[in-house]
């Protein structure tokens, strides 16, 4: 299967990265690691990690929400059949698969929108039927964000758009930007969690934040959540985002900081004691992958020990100066996986990978027969059907001899503009199934 594409004549070592890239994806897809976690031991019991699970006094439902759980549901189907699930919802901006049980409804994202809440309710519907005899199986991913919406009274979906285009142009860490959002809502912060107890509770988790922070992924609808109105406050102020918020917002997290009736879930109440939690995937797990797709074609492979975050400069001076260890003189990969602090200029357009992947052509310029690619893991780099891109050594030259205005459309983060030009943008041609935040890869071969 080809999830990435290039739309122009490649030569071997971008043909080579592109398999590896592909490779790396089809190794990832929920399928491959839900069953490690999810079995099915009999008509009324299912193991979910270490535990087993009896079912034969009440019922399996399942819910779900980010841009995997579409993909995670349909899988589940897969795992344990359809008799042993009595009913399930899932919320997805990926929503094209066929499943029994499980109802997929689709959902806006990066954006909210009505859908979302009526979608959302409908969760919230089911949750509130549970009993303390059920058992509550959650699909969670990245993206729930925006996807489960319903905001807190007071809070409009005007309110809540507006905030969420705000904190995206800033360019801020996923779980900062979640420490405000969860605080807006009524059904995040473990606020969902409080609607299906007495029922017991498995979050089954696709980490998008970079210290698999289980509270910020997807606003955590069903985990304890440590962070207070307090903590979102700061935010706030750190990023000096008190004039471009709206005021229903900063005015509800203020009035809200010394309350406790409209806090999140915290770890230390009692619901908090009936629910499990299991990371099934994240970076390091799509790095692993890509790891052994390398491998399998002959290549010694380096990773990048930590996340790449923070400063974009920083973080580009970190990977180039880890590539310029290796031995030249081999065919070599260095893998590495981050989520870098890039502010978007007011007409700026092109996400992260896009941004990295520009930023890293002059640092290539100088080694021969190499390429780079950034790559959004669920396959959309802030712009749909956009995965990323993929330069070589030899991209400064061809922007040189294109007279393309590289420092101005760098300057601008308008990387899109500089991708459409060289046709290096990596296609999207089918769902990745995955959400892991980014990726980059270094490829070397010998003439």
């Amino acid at each position: 299967m080809r999830t990435l594409e290039l739309q122009k004549n490649l030569n071997e070592i971008e043909s080579e990265l592109l398999s590896i890239l592909n490779e790396g994806f089809e190794l990832s897809k929920p399928l491959e690691y839900l069953g490690e976690y999810v079995e099915k031991i009999s008509s009324n019991s299912i193991r979910v990690g270490q535990d087993t699970i009896d079912l034969s006094n009440g019922n399996l439902y399942v819910l779900g929400w980010g841009k995997v759980s579409g993909a995670m549901a349909h899988a589940l189907e897969r795992i344990l059949g359809t008799e042993i699930i009595k009913e399930g919802i899932v919320i997805t901006s990926n929503p094209n698969y066929q499943t029994e049980k499980i109802k997929i409804l689709g959902g806006t994202h990066p954006l909210p929108s009505k859908q979302n809440i009526d979608a959302t309710k409908q969760i919230l519907s089911l949750a509130e039927r549970c009993t303390e005899n059920d058992y509550v199986l959650n699909l969670v991913s990245g993206g729930g964000s925006s996807i489960l919406c319903l905001p807190a009274e007071g809070i409009t979906l005007e309110d809540k758009i507006q905030t969420t285009n705000s904190l995206l142009r800033e360019g801020i860490e996923v779980e900062q930007i979640n420490r405000i959002r969860k605080h807006l809502s009524a059904i995040k912060g473990g606020k969902l969690a409080k609607k299906i107890y007495p029922a017991s509770i498995t979050n089954l988790i696709v980490s998008d934040d970079i210290a698999d922070a289980i509270h910020s992924i997807g606003s955590g609808p069903t985990v304890p959540d440590p962070i207070t109105f307090k903590g979102a406050q700061e935010i706030i102020d750190k990023y000096d985002l008190r004039g471009k918020l709206p005021n229903s917002v900063i005015q509800y997290i203020d009035k809200n900081v010394y309350r406790r009736e409209n806090e999140t879930l915290k770890p230390d109440e009692q619901m908090a004691s009936q629910i499990t939690n299991h990371i099934v995937f994240n970076n390091e797990d799509f790095r692993d992958n890509l790891r052994s797709a390398s491998e399998s074609k002959g290549y010694q492979v380096f990773v990048y020990p930590k996340i790449l975050s923070g400063d974009f400069d920083r973080a580009l001076d970190s990977y180039t100066s880890f590539i310029n260890e290796v031995n030249l003189n081999e065919d070599f990969i260095v893998i590495a996986g981050g989520e870098i602090e890039v502010k978007s200029q007011s007409n700026g357009k092109g996400g992260r990978a896009q941004h990295f992947a520009a930023g890293m052509i002059p640092r290539i310029s100088k080694y021969q027969n190499a390429a780079l690619a950034a790559i959004a893991s669920d396959g959309h780099d802030y712009l749909a059907n956009l995965g990323g891109a993929l330069v070589t050594n030899e991209t400064q030259e061809i922007i040189k001899s294109m007279e393309i205005p590289y420092n101005a459309h760098f300057k601008a983060t308008k990387s899109f503009n500089i991708h459409e030009a060289l046709n290096s943008h990596l296609l999207t041609r089918e769902p990745t199934q995955n959400n892991v935040f980014d990726a980059y890869i270094f490829i070397h071969k010998k003439k």
